[in-house]
């Protein structure tokens, strides 16, 4: 079969949208969001203001069906066919929630002149997950996949779905005619075109080479916020209580979290950069509950139970292994869909922005610490803005951002202020301006 990626994304997912409303509402609006970034971009975006208005709308409109249809399905469908759509509507509307991202960004920039949309204050904002929570949800959707019997596939199977699912008669054939067009165009491509393989991104080097350092700190980081949980627990009287026993359980586990999260971190830069593996004794090393050897370890073929079409396996149910050769893209987005639950609740519950206290509690803490590590994440992601127009400069927006909102960490941990020189992540941030990027 042609390259995975490319193949599902120009061939068989619209070939599937030609069978279904929502995938084909979910492809609308994603594609209502590359037209206005196109317009917003492009020489005269106040000439384009009322497109971009309409365009916007659009999109949401068709977005909000999408996940509306989706939502539906959930739970309720044994079709492998019928799941196919729910998967790769899923695969589509996490993208297009970063790509509305971008929109609001633009549309920012334009401000005062460019006045169409009321932004809502934390529309950009990096506690905006609702992106995170979707790309979870696919991975969630494809283990699933693996575990649970569904029918297998055939033919037959589209005559299960409910006639309400299906596009027009007209649209349906308009689609699936253009797909063939494109199948027949997708042949003659170079192998490096059907890819995206391409040249490297100009801060590659930079970070690479100080990337070990930064995760280094991330566990000195952790080994601290460890130290003060043991002396915490061998002074506080309320851990002899039930009730304190599970806050101290709780805290606990939180810091794990974190700890896995940063060797699923260390992880994905070796597998980009061709690191070798620390050879440092880690604290947490070992700890049940640490998701890093296994996100390491995982073969290839990560699902080999997975039931359903094997496009939509090569797109979805990748295994976190790096193929150098590809984009970094596919690096490092895994990272966010293998989280460990307790991480991804941090970054969901406890905004930066929110924690104003002068003296921080060991949790709190904790919690600075998951987002300290999500910027960390943030700085390789600044090498895929020119593969993913639905990334681009999020990066850039989010970092400053975090930079303003975090308590800069000394040998004692997090709570003392001490500027951005040795924050590895405004380091970068700032790079990248210099460099015009």
């Amino acid at each position: 079969m042609p390259d995975g990626h490319e193949y599902a994304r120009r061939i068989e997912m619209p070939f599937l949208a030609s069978k279904s409303k929502g995938l084909l509402c979910s492809m609308l609006a994603l594609g209502a969001a590359c037209l206005c970034i196109d317009l917003l971009l492009g020489s005269d975006p106040i000439a384009a203001a009322d497109r971009v208005a309409h365009l916007v709308k659009s999109g949401d409109h068709y977005h909000r069906k999408a996940l509306t249809a989706v939502l539906s399905k959930l739970g309720t469908t044994k079709c492998s066919q019928e799941l196919d759509i729910v998967h790769a509507q899923a695969a589509i509307l996490w993208a297009y929630t970063l790509a509305r991202r971008r929109v609001f960004r633009l549309l920012q920039r334009q401000q005062p002149e460019l006045a169409l949309v009321e932004q809502e204050s934390d529309a950009d904002a990096p506690q905006n997950l609702e992106w995170a929570c979707l790309l979870r949800g696919v991975t969630a959707v494809t283990k699933a996949r693996s575990t649970r019997s569904f029918q297998d596939n055939n033919d037959k199977e589209w005559m299960s779905i409910p006639e309400s699912d299906l596009p027009d008669a007209f649209v349906s054939t308009y689609v699936a005619q253009a797909v063939e067009v494109e199948r027949d165009l997708f042949s003659l491509l170079s192998p490096c075109a059907k890819s995206g393989c391409g040249h490297k991104h100009v801060m590659n080097n930079v970070i690479s080479s100080s990337v070990a350092q930064a995760l280094d700190k991330l566990h000195g980081q952790v080994n601290i916020l460890e130290l003060k949980l043991r002396h915490k627990q061998h002074s506080d009287t309320y851990c002899g209580s039930l009730a304190g026993i599970e806050s101290h359980f709780s805290v606990m586990c939180s810091l794990v979290a974190c700890y896995s999260a940063v060797v699923m971190l260390e992880t994905t830069a070796n597998g980009i950069f061709g690191m070798s593996q620390s050879t440092k004794t880690r604290s947490l090393e070992g700890s049940p509950s640490s998701g890093g050897k296994a996100f390491g370890s995982h073969p290839l073929n990560q699902w080999p139970s997975f039931k359903g079409s094997p496009w939509l396996k090569a797109l979805c149910a990748r295994s976190p292994s790096y193929d150098p050769f590809e984009p970094v893209t596919r690096g490092l987005l895994p990272w966010i869909g293998h989280l460990p639950k307790e991480y991804f609740d941090i970054l969901v519950t406890h905004h930066p922005d929110r924690l104003k206290a002068t003296s921080l509690t060991v949790e709190q803490q904790i919690h600075y610490l998951a987002w300290d590590i999500y910027a960390h994440w943030l700085v390789l992601t600044i090498l895929m803005e020119h593969e993913a127009w639905w990334w681009a400069d999020m990066a850039h927006s989010d970092i400053p951002k975090l930079r303003d909102t975090l308590p800069k960490s000394d040998a004692n941990g997090y709570g003392v202020e001490v500027g951005m020189d040795n924050w590895w992540p405004g380091q970068m941030w700032s790079l990248a301006e210099k460099l015009g990027i």
